[in-house]
């Protein structure tokens, strides 16, 4: 009779099978390692928008740039800050944890789908016109719907304006607040929400007189910050707001003030307007 199988070779056939089974453990374990890893990956996400994110065309600073390199920097934390438009950027930080995005205004709405971590700014969110517009008169809100309003796209000026009650027609929305300036510099739109520093800023940037533009309607108060994604590490979380607490209580929180909101700075040159 013939003998297919002896001891010896089931021994080693067992032997085989639990050294494969092992095996197919062990990558199930490391797959799983590497993806807890990637989950905890740590992201800062913000948009160009002097003077609190400047490419100045070779590195990226600003204000909010330099107080988020700091907190990285106390916690330890090694991400690079990664700059989108701001749709994506607000995307990421809404869909994705352990994403911090700034600069953001804070609003109740906000406040519901992100982690605030602390304000460091506060501006005047007015309505902009060329100052040779004086056809442009505004008095209410209801008066601006008449106009056609440039303004980033999932900015908190478009969710607030739709809030309104204005209408899609009247609002020209593209990628980056530079945008804006640019079209109302050519008087291809008739308003652009912004406020006064950004105005500053983005006029000496562009090498442009910020004579050129003039207030015609205040909207509100613009509390600006850090906030974090929900679901983020609650002990990143709170690393983060500490460190960001305490920089604000330095000596050199307030001479980041000066240096970035100085409107009488050196006037940088060499950049066309979007």
């Amino acid at each position: 009779m013939l003998v297919l199988f002896d001891g010896k070779f089931k021994s080693k056939m067992s032997t085989i099978v639990r050294c494969d089974l092992l095996t197919v453990v062990l990558v199930i374990v490391l797959c799983g390692l590497c993806f807890n890893a990637r989950a905890q990956k740590v992201r800062f996400v913000t948009e160009i928008m002097s003077p609190f994110q400047v490419n100045d065309g070779q590195q990226l600073t600003g204000f909010a740039v330099e107080l988020v390199e700091e907190i990285k920097r106390r916690v330890r934390i090694k991400a690079k800050i990664e700059v989108y438009p701001w749709a994506r950027a607000y995307n990421l930080a809404l869909t994705q944890p352990n994403v911090f995005i700034f600069t953001l205004v804070k609003t109740d709405e906000r406040m519901t789908q992100f982690d605030w971590i602390d304000e460091y700014y506060t501006v005047t969110d007015s309505f902009y016109a060329l100052k040779s517009r004086k056809d442009i008169i505004i008095n209410s809100m209801s008066d601006a719907k008449k106009y056609v309003t440039c303004i980033p796209r999932d900015d908190v000026g478009e969710q607030r304006l739709l809030k309104l009650g204005f209408e899609d027609t009247s609002l020209k929305k593209v990628a980056f607040q530079s945008q804006c300036l640019g079209m109302l510099y050519r008087d291809r739109v008739d308003l652009n929400l912004f406020n006064a520093v950004g105005i500053q800023s983005l006029s000496q940037k562009f090498d442009v007189d910020p004579g050129y533009f003039r207030r015609v309607f205040v909207v509100s108060k613009a509390i600006m910050g850090l906030a974090a994604s929900k679901n983020s590490d609650p002990k990143l979380v709170k690393a983060v707001r500490k460190a960001l607490v305490q920089i604000k209580k330095e000596v050199a929180f307030k001479q980041r003030i000066e240096k970035w909101f100085n409107t009488g700075s050196g006037k940088p040159g060499g950049f066309k307007l979007p």
